[in-house]
């Protein structure tokens, strides 16, 4: 079985991100706009984060966040790998703003997941966590913003909690 999630009006790129449910794991394929592959094993609790990304990065029409430098061509892996060993463009200070921006919406909404209340002061708790580390603020996060990514968040993860095992999720 295959679920595939609703399309939203947004333009997102021509990627194919599938998510496979596994017993204790869960597998993330992506096929890239120009057709290559990359491939990693990750808990069910790194599908929630890679759901928040995907969100954010969807609806905040986000490029050059994780999903974008996935389309460059870098693989998954090389996100997980100690800081020496990482390509030097995803070395943390190297990363385009959209990426810390990403990174920083994505814990909050998933932090959201565990305490509502973290909505009410989203924008709030965001411009502090990025003012800490001199990142700008996204020019078009607003209130509507927030609730719509929350929104489209918690259908792809009751979407994925519904599959079975050995079955799919997949966003495009």
């Amino acid at each position: 079985m295959c679920l595939r999630a609703q399309p939203f009006s947004f333009t997102f790129m021509q990627m194919i991100i599938s998510f496979q449910k596994k017993e204790e794991r869960a597998i993330l394929h992506i096929t890239r706009s120009d057709g290559s592959t990359t491939k990693s094993e990750t808990n069910h609790i790194g599908v929630i984060h890679d759901l928040c990304h995907y969100c954010v990065e969807q609806l905040m029409e986000f490029d050059h966040a994780f999903y974008g430098l996935i389309d460059e061509g870098y693989d998954v892996d090389d996100f997980e790998k100690p800081r020496y060993k990482r390509p030097e463009k995803l070395i943390p200070k190297n990363l385009p703003v959209e990426a810390k921006q990403a990174e920083h919406m994505a814990g909050l909404f998933q932090l959201s997941l565990i305490d509502p209340g973290v909505l009410l002061y989203f924008q709030e708790n965001l411009k502090m966590a990025l003012d800490i580390h001199e990142i700008p603020y996204p020019d078009n996060l607003d209130d509507s913003r927030v609730l719509m990514i929350a929104d489209r968040l918690r259908s792809l993860i009751e979407q994925w909690n519904d599959l079975e095992t050995d079955a799919k999720l997949t966003l495009s």
